[in-house]
């Protein structure tokens, strides 16, 4: 499990169970980017997730996931849903990350 989502647990911010499950859907972006997300990619792969998790939740995976602060990241997810939505750029991230274990409920 990652560092901040256990100090999070401790701190009683998550609980175990949605720790583990953050930490799984994080190990998956780390497998899909293992140098990182390209800038061109970055609104499109927050798109892709969007609809996947609560705000809160999305919140807390991007931040394990790229560092900063969840609620900018949030922000900055809510502009590329608009942005990039179920275009082709955010559909081939959706693959990319798919060939790595994520499962879409959509």
């Amino acid at each position: 499990m990652h560092e901040r989502l256990i100090a999070r647990f401790a701190d009683g911010m998550v609980s175990m169970v949605a720790a583990e499950h953050f930490a799984r859907y994080v190990a998956i972006l780390r497998r899909s980017f293992p140098h990182g997300v390209q800038d061109d990619d970055r609104g499109a792969l927050m798109a892709a997730i969007y609809d996947e998790f609560s705000e809160r939740n999305l919140g807390e995976i991007l931040e394990d996931f790229l560092g900063g602060d969840r609620h900018q990241l949030l922000g900055e997810a809510i502009l590329a849903r608009s942005a990039y939505g179920h275009g082709p750029q955010a559909d081939g991230i959706r693959r990319v990350l798919q060939q790595h274990g994520w499962q879409f409920d959509s």
